[in-house]
Parts: structure tokens; C-alpha cells; sequence
């Protein structure tokens, strides 16, 4: 990930009121369980009643935990994401996390229209 998208991706975030202080410094090395956190954030901003499980503590619970919030996002969202067979890759996840992030606020306020290109500019 670049310096660029790190910085957006944090601003992003501070910009959709995530609750706690994300700085690049926190992705210098790979750091799944604030990955995780952001992911089941903006998740339970668009759909507070949805039932993921928050635990991460072994392979098998991460597996699960992507996959699950991968298929909401399909599911409610008709957004394409890359399911790869990159279990160890953070910057896989982080970049899937900045290509949600952006549109999250304009989503929830026309859930049913069509997004504009000028929806997703910084």
C-alpha cells in the first residue's frame, strides 16, 4: 500500500466517524486485528443488526470472519470482491477495506440509487 492510500484511507475513516484514532504508523507491520475491527465497523454502520462474529484469535476464525464479511458486502451492497486465496496478505485486506470505506456515507443514504463516479472522489 502506498503512503497515498494509507493517508486517504485513515482520513476516510476519521472522515465516517470511526471511533478510534487510526494512524499509518498502526500498518507498518501487519496488523489483522485492527483490519478486522474497521471491517466489522463499517459493517455494523450499514446494518447495525447484522451477525458477525467479532473473533479473529486463530486461522480458522479470520477465515470465517473475511468470508462472512466479504459475503455481506455482495450480498447487500451487489459490490464485487476479490475472494483470492490470500490468507496472509494484509494488504490485500486493507486495500478491499480503503475500496468500501469512501462509499459507505452516500450507500446509506440512497441504498437504492445507483452511484455516481464523482461518489467515491476524496
Amino acid at each position: 500500500m502506498s503512503f497515498r492510500d494509507l493517508r486517504n484511507f485513515t482520513e476516510m475513516m476519521r472522515a465516517l466517524g470511526y471511533p478510534r484514532h487510526i494512524s499509518m504508523e498502526n500498518f507498518r507491520t501487519p496488523n489483522f486485528g485492527l483490519v478486522s475491527e474497521v471491517l466489522l465497523w463499517l459493517v455494523k454502520r450499514y446494518e447495525p443488526q447484522t451477525d458477525i462474529p467479532p473473533d479473529v484469535d486463530t486461522e480458522q476464525d479470520r477465515v470465517f470472519f473475511i468470508k462472512a464479511i466479504a459475503q455481506f458486502m455482495e450480498d447487500s451492497e451487489e459490490s464485487e470482491i476479490d475472494m483470492e486465496d490470500d490468507d496472509d496478505e494484509d494488504d490485500d485486506l486493507e486495500d478491499e477495506s480503503i475500496s468500501l470505506s469512501p462509499t459507505k456515507p452516500n450507500r446509506r443514504v440512497r441504498k437504492s440509487e445507483p452511484l455516481d463516479e464523482s461518489d467515491n472522489d476524496f
